[in-house]
């Protein structure tokens, strides 16, 4: 346990380059964290944890929004607009679906959150970075090709 915190720990440090705290890419290694875990927790009948995740979500997207867009993404993808969209329309379906302990509305909203994101991941010409249908274990990606 003690080397997963030292190795967590000296991941953040050398990830953390700059004023805002990382860029693009470290944000979204927590975007990807929070919305899984809050899917795992919702299957878990977690939901307090669930809604939690999903509170510490909203502000790592906040996070992203402030660093600049990654150079190799396409000049014509706006991400940060795709940031706002699922931040206004997606982002509060969750919550209300955790607060309300509703499961099944829980997993449609979840469902439409990722094919969001591996759209949004998509045309930013990152087709590889696929998140799953269903929260996996230890990792928020399909390591599948």
């Amino acid at each position: 346990m003690k080397r997963v915190v030292i190795a967590m720990a000296a991941l953040l440090l050398v990830g953390s380059g700059g004023e805002s705290g990382g860029g693009w890419g470290t944000h979204m290694m927590e975007v990807g964290y929070r919305f899984a875990l809050a899917g795992r927790a919702a299957e878990s009948q977690n939901f307090a944890l669930a809604d939690y995740e999903l509170d510490e979500l909203g502000e790592a997207f906040a996070h992203v929004k402030n660093v600049p867009q990654p150079e190799d993404v396409p000049k014509s993808v706006k991400l940060a607009g795709l940031v706002d969209a699922y931040q206004r329309d997606t982002l509060p379906a969750l919550r209300k679906a955790a607060k309300a302990k509703d499961l099944r509305a829980f997993r449609n909203v979840y469902a439409q959150a990722v094919v969001q994101c591996n759209a949004c991941h998509k045309t930013a010409e990152k087709p590889f970075l696929k998140v799953p249908a269903i929260p996996q274990g230890a990792t928020f990606l399909e390591l599948k090709p």
